[in-house]
């Protein structure tokens, strides 16, 4: 899946161990409310920006997306920095 984020543009993120039963009851749940994955890989996503923000420019939700997190750039930096 991260592969295919990065792929698409989209922030990726990365379940965690500790916090791989909210990703479980995200999935069993998304037929009855599927905003509780959403809000969860926002989560997780907001985590890994959180860590790797320096080589990541974060594009803000359109208009016409206005509940989508956002493209994902990444920035180019010389090597050693």
């Amino acid at each position: 899946m991260f592969g295919q984020c990065l792929a698409s543009g989209i922030l990726p993120l990365v379940v965690l161990d500790s916090e791989r039963f909210y990703y479980y009851r995200g999935l069993k749940e998304y037929a009855d409310e599927p905003g509780f994955l959403r809000d969860t890989f926002r989560h997780f996503q907001d985590a890994y920006y959180a860590l790797f923000s320096k080589y990541i420019v974060r594009a803000e939700p359109t208009k016409e997306e206005p509940n989508s997190v956002g493209s994902v750039i990444l920035k180019q930096h010389p090597p050693g920095d």
